[in-house]
């Protein structure tokens, strides 16, 4: 977490920092964490501590879909006006040049697109396959039985909740399972004020029981609330991510202009240790060119 606030602010100053703590007792980021001035970090908790009774019932999942939802709720909430997107991180992301220009700058050409990324192709041009992940989302969708068919008149409950917003985001052309890679993603924030206009952020319980990769929800709902997602992987653009290792050696990740890559801890012979030794040192020869 360290090494990768330190490579975020290295390249771009983001005005927030929200990172959903999942530990019981609430911490402050300025007391554990270094961020530069003008960086406001946040803090806010993971909500299977408020809602024990349903984190009990996620198996595999552990509640991430819940723990982004509440994020992107708080940004929603309380970003200033002239805020353009979120990046959204992994910790095994790291950041390896500016990329804010770049993104505001597809964002503001695009006003339509809702979240770029990893979306049909890796940044080698190789189809990502969603077949599995589509699976996840038609069993949420599609009644497993004709009672629990019949259930869903009387009970409006997490799931059919869920269902209400997969079939909204299916009148606008969904497939079921496409998304941009959640290693590293951006969402543009109209997105997340349409969100929280139409409900889709209202209750950050409601999928915290479900087991689903929270990249897969965030692209159900680009086009619940009627936007789009598009690839930004190419040599130059923003995303040099997969779902495990790198896309290239190290420094052809540079040379082909990359801003993020993701994994960092599944690369080759080398170690997590190792990548991100490598690129700190890259930032060090950077900021004394600089300077």
């Amino acid at each position: 977490m360290r090494d990768l606030i330190d490579s975020l602010h290295s390249y771009d100053l983001p005005r927030y920092f929200v990172m959903v703590d999942d530990c019981k007792q609430m911490r402050s980021l300025e007391t554990t964490l270094k961020f530069p001035d003008g960086c406001r970090p946040v803090s806010v908790q993971h909500p299977k501590h408020r809602w024990p009774e349903k984190s009990a019932r996620s198996r595999k999942g552990k509640g991430i879909c819940a723990a982004v939802q509440t994020a992107m709720q708080w940004i929603a909430q309380h970003a200033q006006q002239d805020v353009k997107f979120v990046l959204k991180l992994d910790t095994d992301a790291l950041v390896i040049a500016p990329f804010a220009d770049k993104i505001t700058k597809f964002f503001d050409e695009h006003p339509a697109v809702g979240n770029i990324g990893a979306y049909e192709f890796t940044p080698n041009g190789d189809p990502r396959d969603i077949s599995k992940n589509g699976a996840t989302v038609e069993a949420l969708y599609c009644f497993p039985n004709v009672t629990s068919r019949v259930k869903s008149w009387f009970v409006n409950d997490d799931r059919s909740t869920i269902r209400e917003h997969i079939h909204m985001a299916i009148d606008h052309g969904y497939v079921f399972g496409e998304h941009c890679l959640g290693g590293a993603y951006a969402v543009n924030i109209e997105l997340l004020k349409r969100m929280l206009v139409y409900g889709y952020l209202n209750d950050e319980s409601l999928w915290l029981s479900i087991d689903c990769p929270e990249d897969v929800m965030m692209g159900m709902y680009t086009k619940a609330a009627g936007m789009q997602m598009k690839g930004y992987v190419a040599d130059d653009e923003a995303f040099g991510v997969r779902h495990k290792g790198l896309p290239d050696i190290l420094p052809r990740l540079i040379e082909r202009g990359f801003s993020v890559i993701h994994s960092t801890k599944d690369y080759g012979h080398l170690t997590e240790a190792q990548v991100r030794e490598f690129f700190k040192q890259k930032r060090v020869e950077s900021l004394s060119r600089a300077g």
